[in-house]
């Protein structure tokens, strides 16, 4: 990510970009996580790649962050179909997005790590209740480089389940254990550190045990 977005945005000649689906399969009892999909994004009567769409408008029940040198600083604008040209950033995208589209739905957070110039972590998080008898977290991810995702703020190892074809692009089904989380009021990060470009669509809990779906996964 950057610490400006760019507009109308020439892409970076190498473009480090995760595009995570992350599905986090809420159980039909849970509360508190919101706009897990993205879908609540609110852009009306914002120009293709504004870069001053409030945060609250954007990424509804999210918090975005800039973390520089040790110091988080809370961002209150993000973009709209801004696409990094080699710094750190926060945006919402589209199918009207140059060269990004969404991984599933209508809209997609993207989050942009600097280049190899930079220093700046790209994190969106919010608190929710985890529910009772959840036991894991499936995520899709279209990736070149790695990204974090912290829930109670551990770090959560993502494993590599199956791939999808969408668009012209493979993106990779992950799932992780977090049952030792189920009943918990937790903070959910996704961040994007150096050189990693994160795109994320959908979250969800399930209560099914993540063996289950290792076993029905194709593995390359």
């Amino acid at each position: 990510m950057r610490v400006t977005i760019t507009c109308p945005m020439k892409l970076r000649s190498i473009v480090w970009l995760v595009v995570v689906s992350l599905t986090f399969l809420r159980s039909a009892f849970g509360q508190g996580f919101v706009n897990l999909d993205f879908e609540s994004a609110n852009v009306s009567g914002y120009p293709l790649y504004s870069t001053d769409v409030s945060v609250s408008s954007a990424l509804p029940g999210w918090n975005a962050y800039f973390i520089t040198s040790g110091t988080t600083n809370t961002l209150t604008q993000v973009g709209y179909d801004a696409i990094s040209a080699g710094g750190a950033g926060i945006t919402v995208i589209d199918n009207n997005a140059p060269a990004l589209l969404p991984l599933q739905g209508k809209y997609s957070a993207v989050l942009f790590g600097t280049d190899l110039n930079g220093s700046t972590t790209t994190m969106i998080s919010q608190t929710g209740l985890v529910p009772d008898g959840t036991k894991s977290l499936l995520m899709d991810v279209y990736a070149f480089y790695n990204f974090q995702v912290t829930l109670g703020g551990q770090t959560i190892s993502m494993i590599p389940m199956q791939t999808f074809s969408n668009l012209g692009f493979d993106y990779t089904l992950y799932g992780a254990n977090i049952s030792s989380f189920a009943g918990s009021v937790e903070t959910l990060s996704l961040i994007a550190h150096r050189q990693e470009d994160l795109t994320v669509w959908n979250l969800t809990t399930s209560n099914f045990p993540l063996r289950p779906f290792l076993n029905q996964a194709h593995w390359a």
